[in-house]
């Protein structure tokens, strides 16, 4: 699956997850949700590391749910996430109602650069 892969950066495996191509295909979002959380149950507790990047990508109730749902299922297995493409006031009241709801601090940055810097040290 192309929007999820794990790359090395400076000696760490991270987790990239790419929304920002699935555009407004709903069903495309929720099959990625699912892969992801495949993946990362699969993974020991606390050793994740993830960055998602959701810019350009339409959200709905349902996607949002989804969301919510497998951050919940999954947060024990992340050791530490972020999240690129949050650029207007919609998906930064979103981003906050999801994470807020999950009950997980997911630190937004403004590059995949920026945010692998973060993960890696």
């Amino acid at each position: 699956m192309d929007e999820i892969k794990i790359v090395q950066y400076k000696g760490r495996d991270i987790i990239v997850i790419d929304y920002s191509k699935c555009g407004t295909d709903v069903e495309k979002v929720l099959v990625v949700i699912d892969e992801l959380a495949k993946v990362l149950t699969q993974m020991p507790v606390n050793s994740a590391l993830t960055v998602t990047n959701v810019q350009s990508f339409s959200f709905n109730t349902e996607i949002i749910n989804k969301f919510k749902e497998t951050l919940v299922i999954t947060r024990d297995h992340i050791k530490k996430q972020a999240v690129i493409g949050i650029n207007d006031s919609v998906r930064k009241f979103l981003y906050h109602t999801i994470t807020r709801f999950a009950g997980v601090n997911i630190p937004a940055f403004d590059s995949e650069t920026e945010a692998m810097e973060w993960l890696a040290s």
